[in-house]
């Protein structure tokens, strides 16, 4: 009876260790040493780094499970139907929370998603540039509300920034982008 509830411990306090290091894996901050890589046509691509890409599948497979899992075992419990109906809307929320390449090129913006419709953004439709010191996000929103989001999984806001300022130069702030970028 002992070694039943200890075999349970040890496979939850595993799986949470495994989703533990794979959260981590895909939202740790870019390798500083990772830059954007130029395109052949000239083009600028920002995309995740590599363990992101294998940790993502990897937790939403678990994430999948636990919320299969929860259903199953609910019993007639209202607070576990009430806990799995709202893991499986997170576990859902989570999924369209990766993030998308963003690709600069000569017209625009665009961001490339996995589990949702790309966004372009236009240089001349640009409104908004906000570049949060604290949480390291780039957001970049156009005139018709779409927006673009550099987080601190992709690589080289550096880069970014340089490449907005090269492109939206008239429009923007002298000042911009109001800290100091490596080679500006």
């Amino acid at each position: 009876m002992i070694d039943k509830h200890l075999i349970w411990i040890a496979r939850d306090l595993l799986a949470g260790v495994l989703f533990a290091v794979t959260f981590v894996a895909i939202w740790g901050r870019a390798d500083k040493q990772r830059k954007a890589v130029v395109l052949p046509d000239g083009s600028v691509a920002f995309t995740p780094n590599r363990r992101s890409f294998i940790a993502w599948p990897i937790l939403m497979v678990y994430l999948v499970y636990v919320t299969v899992s929860l259903a199953m075992h609910t019993g007639r419990s209202p607070l576990n139907v009430l806990m799995a109906v709202c893991f499986g809307i997170g576990t859902v929320m989570f999924a369209t929370l990766f993030p998308g390449s963003i690709i600069v090129k000569r017209d625009g913006l665009q961001q490339v998603s996995w589990l949702w419709k790309n966004k372009r953004v236009r240089w001349e439709d640009i409104v908004e540039i906000n570049t949060g010191e604290k949480s390291r996000m780039v957001t970049i929103t156009s005139c018709d509300g779409t927006k673009i989001v550099h987080t601190s999984v992709l690589p080289d806001r550096a880069r970014l920034l340089l490449e907005l300022r090269l492109y939206c130069g008239d429009n923007l702030p002298s000042d911009f982008p109001r800290e100091p970028i490596a080679g500006l």
